[in-house]
């Protein structure tokens, strides 16, 4: 899963498609479904930062 992630990572920081705050939801997802505690907080709080609102987090 994290070289998933860091091949979703580099390509989009590439062209910034589809976004910071989709990429973060879309890694809390990932992190939702495997449990990872320290993942879901990391991008939580990146989502916030980049303007998820608590419904989309939600």
């Amino acid at each position: 899963m994290v070289k998933g992630y860091q091949a979703l990572s580099g390509a989009e920081q590439k062209t910034d498609l589809p976004g910071a705050k989709t990429r973060e939801l879309i890694s809390l997802a990932l992190a939702l479904r495997s449990r990872c505690d320290g993942c879901i907080s990391v991008h939580t709080a990146e989502a916030l930062k980049h303007g998820a609102m608590r419904g989309e987090i939600a």
